[in-house]
């Protein structure tokens, strides 16, 4: 996953969000390594939420198409030159057991199509609030004879805080969403979107309760109306380095945010 995060950020925007939209040579590379480390990976998780962040930035940013083609052929150069690696090979098993039509959904998943059969079960059982924070995994066995922790955030947050537990989470997705939509109306930065988009994708592999996670879910509330964080960091920033205060004006065209710094 931090492999999947710094590529999308390495794209979008012309790489800004990195530091990076005055350096292409540097961009590029940190695309192709981070891409290629996604591939080696194996983590199918990480596929989809780069898979669909790439698909939002096509469609909604336009500068990092040219950017994404790049990248796209400096990795398939890498994937070539690596075909033969043992870990090429394990990570070219991942991506026909996941799309083989031979496959059975549970072993095209790992087993975790399971844990989304008995879920319907577990939320009947128990489904105005669940069975309660920290009881996710002994329910999982419960109903499934495994001893693993659900693999899902919806299926965490369902089992454990039943239908009130996901009320709040959809509600607090969709507040992001709006939001992030207006923000990228108005400032036209897409990366905000695109982190609470991530966050929502890896929550369905993983619950997403890591450090990773919580970057992602961070970007989309710094495109909420009421945040200003990226003023804030910017102008840390720019003290840390000695560098000329930069106003709210120089991103708004309006009058410039005070007593920041």
């Amino acid at each position: 996953m931090p492999a999947a995060l710094v590529l999308l950020l390495s794209i979008a925007e012309g790489g800004r969000w990195l530091l990076l939209d005055r350096n292409e040579v540097w961009r590029v590379l940190l695309s192709f390594v981070c891409g290629l480390f996604l591939v080696l990976s194996t983590s199918r998780g990480s596929w989809l939420v780069a898979a669909v962040g790439l698909a939002l930035l096509v469609v909604f940013d336009r500068r990092a198409r040219a950017a994404m083609l790049i990248s796209s052929l400096s990795l398939a150069l890498g994937v070539v030159a690596l075909a033969n690696s043992s870990r090429m090979q394990s990570a070219q098993h991942y991506l026909e057991k996941t799309t083989s039509s031979n496959k059975s959904a549970a072993e095209m998943t790992g087993g975790r199509s399971l844990q989304w059969q008995i879920f319907p079960s577990v939320l009947r059982a128990s489904p105005v609030w669940g069975f309660g924070p920290g009881s996710g995994r002994a329910v999982a066995y419960a109903y499934s004879g495994v001893n693993l922790q659900w693999h899902s955030l919806y299926m965490q947050i369902g089992a454990e805080l039943g239908v009130l537990g996901l009320t709040v989470l959809f509600v607090l997705l969709g507040s992001l969403i709006c939001d992030d939509l207006a923000h990228f109306g108005r400032r036209h930065e897409i990366v905000p979107l695109l982190g609470v988009l991530s966050f929502m994708m890896y929550g369905l592999t993983v619950t997403g309760l890591d450090s990773v996670g919580g970057m992602l879910l961070g970007l989309g509330f710094i495109g909420g109306h009421r945040s200003n964080l990226w003023i804030v960091g910017t102008q840390c920033f720019r003290v840390a380095f000695g560098l000329p205060h930069a106003h709210e004006s120089d991103r708004t065209g309006g009058e410039p945010l005070a007593g920041i710094v």
